[in-house]
């Protein structure tokens, strides 16, 4: 097991500004996966977007050699899967992770997309993990502007009080969140 990942509480987004351990393996080429552990991932921050692996997922490889940064939820273990089934296994994991941010995405309607981020993100990661990570992370998961994402903590009942409640909301903002509705 590659111990190169700090562990952290369940429930808490680990961002570090550089993650000198982790980044080679991942531009390396060599495959991975995430130990099977529910609660825990990462996102992959790649140069005009990022990506969310759950557990069990395959990373590294030729998937990932343009990972700029690293930012880990929950307690990831990282190992090296040794058999032509594991690794299929991996794999298929990943290609179910992609296909739940498939379903958030392919919604039109940005603000739709930044409120499916957040409860995927809750569902699977904890509400704390929700709250914690920055709006501009979440903004490049699913391709909407960070604003969008602030905007929609802002009128989420579920997530209200994790934004910034002291701005007043605008006429822009009220209409744009009532014809979300």
């Amino acid at each position: 097991m590659n111990k190169n990942l700090q562990r952290v509480p369940r429930n808490r987004a680990v961002i570090p500004a550089y993650a000198p351990q982790i980044l080679p393996q991942f531009q390396s080429g060599k495959m991975l996966s995430l130990l099977p552990r529910p609660g825990s991932g990462l996102i992959l921050c790649k140069s005009h977007h990022a990506e969310l692996v759950g557990w069990g997922s395959a990373v590294g490889g030729i998937c990932d050699l343009d990972v700029g940064q690293v930012i880990e939820i929950g307690t990831c273990i990282l190992v090296c899967p040794e058999s032509h089934q594991q690794r299929k296994k991996a794999y298929l994991t990943r290609q179910k992770w992609l296909s739940l941010m498939q379903k958030v995405t392919g919604n039109s309607v940005p603000l739709r997309r930044a409120v499916g981020i957040l409860q995927l993100v809750e569902k699977f990661f904890g509400l704390a993990v929700a709250i914690s990570l920055p709006d501009e992370v979440l903004a490049r998961l699913v391709g909407v502007l960070p604003k969008t994402i602030t905007m929609a903590r802002r009128y989420n009942p579920h997530f209200r009080w994790s934004a910034d409640c002291g701005q007043q909301m605008t006429g822009s903002d009220k209409n744009a969140f009532n014809n979300f509705r």
